[in-house]
């Protein structure tokens, strides 16, 4: 199951790859599996910032966190305006966050948060950046910036900017905070704004699988039907690449 949500998520990732070392992942990825994607990419010989971004990603899912670190700050370092370098920094740093000391936890929350805050600043409206810096406001103390009437606010200005996207800060919130019972409502509020939001229904899948829900079997169905709309997806943009 949790593989299932690991192909998905990623999947969704590699969807509009087209370059060099990554031109041919989608197909690769999803046939194949993560370690085979993992191996088609050399991070010495690559300069690739968009095939380090990707690799970050699989080494991630792999529980690989040191070396997904390693990967994204050089994706961030080789180019330093795109918001989802910045976005997978700030998240492959929050895993690092629960295994070092309190000293350590303290300065690696300040990077957090100045990850986060960069990815939204080079894409105010993008609402995978203002759920990451969100999600920092709302689970880090306050005494390294942690801030949940922030929180609700970036809630509120997702909600704004997508209907789907606003439900789902909303059952996170809910999720994070004194409001299980909504959280189920909130994610098929999330769902039914808009079915084809493959975030949404991968969120869906997660909160079934979830140790509290442990509804593998609708879990399940969610994460494929996330598979088969990025297949579509996928398809589409390499229909369109094609065409050119």
């Amino acid at each position: 199951m949790r593989r299932r949500l690991a192909l998905a998520s990623l999947a969704l990732s590699f969807s509009s790859a087209a370059f060099s070392q990554t031109d041919k992942l989608p197909a690769i990825f999803q046939s194949d599996g993560l370690k085979q994607v993992e191996s088609s990419i050399d991070p010495v010989k690559s300069h690739n910032p968009d095939a380090l971004y990707y690799l970050s990603k699989i080494k991630e899912a792999l529980h690989k966190t040191d070396e997904a670190v390693d990967l994204a700050e050089t994706a961030v370092r080789l180019d330093h305006n795109q918001a989802k370098y910045h976005l997978q920094l700030a998240q492959v740093l929050s895993d690092k966050i629960n295994h070092v000391s309190i000293l350590k936890k303290i300065s690696l929350a300040a990077r957090i948060h100045s990850e986060f805050e960069t990815a939204v600043k080079l894409e105010p409206e993008n609402t995978k950046c203002l759920l990451g810096l969100m999600m920092f406001y709302q689970s880090a103390p306050s005494m390294v910036g942690g801030n949940k009437e922030k929180a609700q606010r970036i809630a509120r200005q997702i909600s704004a900017i997508d209907e789907s996207m606003g439900y789902l800060a909303q059952a996170k919130l809910a999720s994070a905070g004194n409001h299980k019972n909504e959280v189920e409502d909130l994610y098929w509020s999330a769902f039914k704004a808009n079915p084809g939001n493959v975030d949404t229904v991968l969120a869906l899948a997660s909160y079934y699988a979830s140790s509290a829900q442990k509804r593998y079997d609708s879990a399940e169905n969610y994460a494929e039907q996330a598979l088969r709309d990025l297949d579509q997806t996928i398809n589409r943009v390499n229909s369109r690449a094609a065409s050119r």
